[in-house]
Order: C-alpha cells, then structure tokens, then sequence
C-alpha cells in the first residue's frame, strides 16, 4: 500500500505578539486501495485517525483529498465495499466537506 505525507499548518500568537507556525507532519497509509472506484481507505500514522482519499485534479496538479472516519465507519467500509463507495460518492458532491483533514486551496479541484 502506498503512503503521502502532507503537511498542516497550525498558527498560533505567543506572549510576545510573534507569529508561530507549527508544521505538523501527516503520514497517509493506506489499508486499502480500490482502482475501479477510486478510492482508499486507511490510517493517518501521525495521530491514527482513520481516513478515506479520493483523487481530486485542479487542472494544475493531481491530489487527493482526505476525509476522516470514525473507526466503525472504517471498519464498515472495509468489509462493506457498497457503503464505502456510498460514502466516497458523498464526498466527491462536497457533502462531506466538514470531515476534510486538510481544508482545500481557493483553486479546489474536482473530482478525477
């Protein structure tokens, strides 16, 4: 199975009025991969937050978006592979938006 890493940014202001940015590393690893549906389902290693990708295209590059489950959403979704797609179609109409584990750019792609 294939991991990504992507990095977060959380901003915070100390005592002394100074900007602070903390890079927080995610390890994507996925569990499971379906090529016909595209879609993962996997683990976050980092802070172990289940997750499921779909493959996103902005016209500039090609990403993935990563939404969080809950861990019997992820468990469901790996022996139910019918739910799973229900889910991931979900989140390629945004439905799911408040799920994301990383908020998308102002040039959000769709769905490839």
């Amino acid at each position: 199975m294939k991991a990504a890493t992507a990095k977060m940014r959380r901003v915070e202001w100390n005592c002394n009025r100074y900007l602070r940015v903390e890079r927080t590393v995610m390890k994507f690893q996925d569990t499971y991969f379906s090529r016909e549906d595209r879609y993962s389902i996997g683990v976050e290693s980092t802070s172990g937050r289940y997750y499921a990708s779909i493959p996103v295209s902005n016209g500039i590059l090609d990403y993935e978006e990563y939404y969080e489950l809950t861990p019997d959403q992820y468990h469901q979704f790996l022996n139910d592979r019918g739910a799973a797609i229900d889910f991931v179609e979900a989140c390629r109409r945004h439905e799911h938006d408040d799920l994301l584990l990383q908020q998308p750019g102002s040039n959000r792609g769709t769905s490839a």
